[in-house]
């Protein structure tokens, strides 16, 4: 079995960096094993045998003296706010008042060691246990087994997409990608590596799958898990393992205009979310020397909470003004599409200013400049031919100075 430690990679603006601050947790474990955080703002800290609660962006933590004293593996809150905790051996507990009381929610769930949890659009609760995927449409009141064309195998991680897609990670048998919230699965594994356990999954929406693959590293994905590509320049190998050359990747996340990614024993490390494969940065300041790193959170607000192995929780709230994703939603289509010979570039911004549009092949690579020039707030269209192309998939990424978004292109010969 694995340790549950790891780096964490953040995909972050360029100019960011992170300075972290240790969370006073006097009377707790100084192991954090998994965060959560609310909607509104509540922090949910699982330490060995206790929980912790903030409501100040981690500023003071009560104990949780309601917790019924079993260690979590995971915590997700629901739209409605209320707290599931899925533990190693108890299965699932829910809490409908903030911590105040928790109630064992396992009707029909025949495998209480969850190890991994999505809460989907639809309101539906996904576990990943020992014993396969189980599902409540209740809000956790009873549970079944769900999903055709799965292994049976341990479930190692479970992420959520955009149109219904959900992905799930196993201990042995790779990736396997649902289109219909969880109903029916196919193998998305080609390209990854035989011997591997994936431990973390993540679809910045609409764009990219990663995959952190054990011993292997990190994975990227630009049609949805058909195919894969590493992506570890610049990253760390693990500490603690038998071999000197492996990684442990365990949280894969978003954060302001970034996303997140964890590696054993050693820190938080970021790329510049506007370079395409760009090299990962170290992001330890305020750590203590050779950091503990267990697991990570991101709030709302884009704060960001690690817990260690043996140093406690730390914090970075984000000072007033950091880049953040736009109020009003970028929006970029294409018609038509599948496209032959031209296409025609839909798109809308919030804010006037300098955009850039480019188009990405299925490895990645960018294949043309379509524009690069300042706009007015609105909507613009830009008509293009695409005749010098390729049959294939590709990747259309519009560009602002605080935000990005992305679509797809389809041509077809």
């Amino acid at each position: 079995m694995l340790p549950m430690l790891a780096v964490f990679l953040l995909v972050l603006p360029a100019a960011a960096q992170i300075t972290w601050s240790q969370c006073p947790v006097a009377g707790l474990d100084t192991s954090v094993r998994v965060i959560g955080i609310s909607g509104d703002g509540l922090i949910a800290a699982g330490f060995q045998n206790q929980l912790a609660l903030s409501d100040d962006n981690g500023g003071t933590w009560t104990v949780c003296s309601a917790w019924p004293g079993v260690t979590p593996s995971c915590i997700a809150f629901n739209a409605d706010d209320d707290m599931f905790i899925g533990t190693y051996a108890d299965g699932m507990y829910r809490s409908e008042d903030d911590g105040l009381s928790f109630t064992q929610v396992n009707s029909g769930l025949t495998s209480w060691n969850v190890r991994c949890m999505v809460i989907l659009d639809n309101g539906d609760i996904l576990l990943g246990t020992s014993g396969g995927i189980f599902r409540s449409a209740d809000n956790g009141d009873n549970w079944a087994s769900f999903g055709t064309g799965l292994p049976q195998d341990v479930v190692t991680a479970l992420s959520k997409g955009e149109d219904n897609r959900v992905y799930a990670g196993f201990l042995l048998n790779r990736v396997y990608r649902s289109n219909d919230l969880g109903a029916s699965w196919v193998p998305a594994s080609i390209n990854l590596p035989d011997t591997t356990v994936v431990t973390a999954l993540f679809e910045n929406p609409g764009w990219e799958v990663y995959a952190g693959v054990y011993p292997q590293g990190l994975f990227v994905s630009a049609n949805f898990g058909n195919s894969w590509m590493t992506y570890n320049d610049g990253l760390p190998f693990s500490k603690g393992f038998a071999s000197s050359q492996d990684y442990y990747i365990r949280d894969i996340s978003l954060w302001s205009m970034a996303i997140v990614l964890m590696i054993y024993h050693y820190g938080v490390l970021t790329n510049d979310y506007f370079k395409a494969r760009s090299p990962w940065q170290l992001q330890n300041t305020g750590f203590p020397p050779d950091p503990t790193i267990s697991c990570l959170a991101v709030g709302p607000q884009n704060q960001l909470f690690a817990g260690t192995e043996t140093q406690g929780l730390y914090k970075y709230i984000p000072a007033a003004g950091f880049p953040s994703r736009e109020a009003e939603p970028l929006y970029l289509s294409s018609s038509p599409n599948p496209a032959g010979q031209n296409t025609t570039f839909c798109f809308r911004i919030p804010h006037g200013g300098s955009i850039s549009l480019c188009l990405y092949d299925a490895t990645g690579r960018l294949i043309s400049t379509i524009t690069d020039d300042r706009y007015n707030a609105g909507e613009h269209r830009i008509d293009w031919w695409c005749g010098r192309l390729e049959s294939g998939l590709y990747t259309c990424r519009l560009k602002t100075s605080t935000a990005c978004c992305f679509s797809r292109l389809v041509i077809v010969r």
